[in-house]
Order: structure tokens, then sequence, then C-alpha cells
């Protein structure tokens, strides 16, 4: 059901709490003994209640129709004259009320939608702003070489991949930092992965400085996993001087990663 902009706007000063005493329990009076009205003010206190304070800030203008200079206009007029212009005053102010409302509508579901992007804006910025959040998702231990060889006879190395697939990170360690000084690189990777998830900093920022001084064609991993190692402990800066090596030389490991990872990390 409309109603007329009067009763919007004691709608909005009744849930402001700004009406009088008086005029308050009148319009109490109004509520009780009219269940459309009654219905209309719940609305708009459960607007409300989804939207905040936001409505409250809404402000209505009163109606450009003056009842009183409208009835001496009217009484000028032959009775004929004076309904036709009544019914189209009356057409008008129902378009007008229409449209006011939908206005309003507008508004509630304009600031809904502003406040979600804000919160998902604001959840993706803390999530892309931790540093252990960012070890997480870039870490990637799938793309670890494969320790088993078709036909080979190690089976350390094997029984090695596996405990490390497992999560059995101090399986890895016991089994392969007694082969440490081969200067294998694909054990030093396991190995350094290994004391990196175990939050052995030290040990796995050791061993991987071992693979870079080991001058192999999977040295310049290294800087990579140095990358992750000061990452996961929150040194963004030394990370970041990691990753600029890596972005040295196209040819390294994980170049393009390597820029994806420096620009969330600039954020």
């Amino acid at each position: 059901m409309d109603f007329d902009e009067e009763t919007y706007e004691m709608i909005e000063m009744y849930l402001n709490e700004s009406l009088s005493d008086a005029d308050r329990d009148a319009f109490e009076v109004r509520i009780r003994s009219n269940a459309d009205l009654a219905e209309e003010v719940n609305i708009h206190r459960e607007m409300r209640l989804h939207y905040g304070g936001f409505m409250s800030s809404v402000s209505y203008q009163r109606s450009a129709y003056d009842s009183d200079r409208l009835k001496d206009l009217t009484d000028q007029l032959r009775s004929e004259e004076a309904h036709e212009l009544a019914q189209k005053i009356r057409a008008g102010k129902a378009r007008y009320d229409r449209k006011r409302k939908a206005r309003v509508m507008y508004v509630y579901y304009a600031a809904a939608s502003v406040a979600l992007l804000l919160l998902i804006n604001f959840l993706w910025i803390q999530r892309a702003a931790t540093p252990q959040a960012l070890y997480a998702e870039y870490k990637d231990w799938e793309s670890l070489p494969s320790l088993t060889v078709k036909g080979g006879n190690e089976a350390d190395l094997a029984k090695g991949e596996a405990f490390f697939m497992e999560g059995n990170y101090e399986e890895v360690i016991t089994l392969f930092r007694k082969r440490r000084e081969e200067n294998n690189p694909h054990i030093l990777l396991y190995l350094g992965a290994s004391y990196l998830e175990m939050n052995d900093f030290q040990q796995a920022q050791a061993v991987f400085e071992q693979l870079l001084a080991g001058d192999t064609l999977d040295s310049h991993k290294a800087y990579w996993y140095l990358a992750l190692v000061y990452l996961k402990q929150g040194s963004v800066e030394k990370a970041e001087e990691q990753l600029l090596l890596v972005r040295q030389n196209p040819a390294n490991y994980r170049y393009e990663q390597a820029k994806a990872l420096l620009e969330e990390l600039d954020r």
C-alpha cells in the first residue's frame, strides 16, 4: 500500500527516534490501528537491520503538492475541470511515490552491493598480505623432481620420496641428512623442503645455499626455495631479494611465478 509523503517522513523520524513524545505516542496509535502502516514500518525497520544505519541518512523532501493551495485553485474552477485536475494530480502523485520508493530500494541494494564488494576486497587483501598464506600458495611441492628411477636400485630415494608425499618430513630428514655430502641436487631439494616444512629455517637455508653453491643444472632453483624460506619466516624484504635474483634470468626456475609473487608482496 502507498502512503503520502508525510507518512513516509513520519516513519523515518519514528525509526530515527526524532519525534517528540506526543507525536511518537500519536504515531504509535496509528500503527496499532492500521495494519498496512504497521507492515510498512516493519519493512523499514528490517531494512535498517540488514543494511545498518545507512538508510537513516536518506532524507525525504516534502511533496511538491500543497493541499491548501490546491483547494483554492480547484474552488475557482468548474466542478468538471476540478474533478479532471484532481485525477491528474492523484495519478501524478502516485507515479512520484512509486519512483521515490524505487529510488529508496535502489539505494538499499546499491549500499548492500558496495558493502559486499568492500568485504570481498578486504578479505582478499588480508589473505594476500600474509606471507605465510603466500608461502602455502606458492610452495608447490608437487613440482619436485621424482626420485624414483625406473630400473634403479636406489631404494632409499624411492622411500624418501614416499615419506615426503605422505608428509612424514622427519623420516625424510633422517633418511637424507646422512647423504647430504653427496651434493645430489634432488636429495638436497627434498631435504631442504622437509626442514622448511618442519620450520627448521636455519637448516633449510643451509641446505638450499649448499644447492646454490653446487654449480649444477639445478643450482638456480635455490633462489626460489630460499625465497620461500624467508617468506615463511615473514622476512618479506629478504624474500624479495631472492625473487629479484630469480628475475635476473628468464631461464631461472619459477621466473614467471617470481614476478607474480613480487606483485603480491608489493600490495
